[in-house]
């Protein structure tokens, strides 16, 4: 309640578009703690979450795989990467 009072209410925009608050830095701070990790991110949406965590986990050995059933997000994400990728969208 006290920051529905203090920020309001209503649709809002991603950190990116709306800017980045100390509440961010207050969450991820605390997700940090409770994992005993130095630091955390939270992605605004699954699709943000998916494209940047291979962006993150995929080195320049990795080869990752993907097909047509993949969301596009996880291509996306697997193109930005450094890492080998192969298609196999209509392989048989």
């Amino acid at each position: 309640m006290k920051a529905i009072e203090q920020w309001g209410t209503g649709a809002g925009a991603s950190p990116a578009i709306g800017g980045h608050y100390h509440f961010h830095v207050e969450i991820e701070r605390a997700i940090a703690d409770f994992f005993g990790r130095e630091s955390a991110i939270v992605y605004t949406t699954g699709y943000t979450a998916n494209s940047a965590m291979l962006q993150c986990l995929l080195k320049w050995e990795d080869l990752a795989i993907f097909d047509a059933a993949v969301l596009a997000n996880v291509q996306e994400g697997g193109s930005a990467a450094p890492a080998g990728l192969v298609d196999t969208t209509g392989a048989e």
